[in-house]
């Protein structure tokens, strides 16, 4: 009978003190980009990207949505989501993470999260991380879309429209 390489190996179940401890880190940094990401804390968010980071955002043309990259992109590209979504908030957050990568599903909330009217969308984000723990991709997928879409609209138009035609410009608003 053929051995199955995805077999777990005997010698690997007991995990080693260094790989939990970078799994931990790794862990840690994603609670903590989930915590500034809930309080639109920017500087909080970019202490955890490597320099030379790449972000995949939900929205866009190319095949994994808005491309950012490098710090100053990816700062730009996260303030102008906060601009255009007005305050929002993240819940429920549930992350897992191993040595390289990681993942976390999270729910966005649109207004005051105690609000009956708040609008709530599922959304999973994946993480790379380099070996100082540094994330040096963020790819993030989100459901209903465009539903999102048109509820910022309707609540912010002229900030909306601000923000796309620095967007289409190239610029920061």
């Amino acid at each position: 009978m053929a051995s199955s390489p995805f077999r777990a190996k005997s010698d690997r179940c007991d995990q080693d003190d260094q790989s939990a401890a970078i799994r931990h880190r790794n862990l840690e940094t994603i609670a903590a980009l989930t915590d500034g990401f809930a309080h639109q804390d920017i500087d909080a968010i970019m202490a955890h990207f490597a320099e030379d980071a790449v972000y995949f955002d939900t929205m866009g043309r190319a095949q994994h949505g808005g491309e950012a990259h490098g710090k100053p992109a990816i700062r730009a590209a996260f303030e102008r989501q906060f601009a255009i979504m007005g305050r929002h908030t993240y819940a429920d957050s549930v992350a897992v993470a191993d040595i390289h990568t990681g993942f976390a599903s999270w729910t966005l909330i649109l207004g005051e999260s105690a609000g009956t009217k708040a609008q709530r969308f599922a959304g999973i984000d994946e993480f790379w991380f380099d070996a100082r723990g540094k994330v040096t991709v963020k790819k993030a997928w989100l459901k209903g879309l465009p539903r999102l879409a048109f509820l910022v609209i309707w609540r912010n138009p002229k900030g909306f429209t601000h923000q796309m035609a620095a967007l289409i410009r190239g610029t920061s608003a």
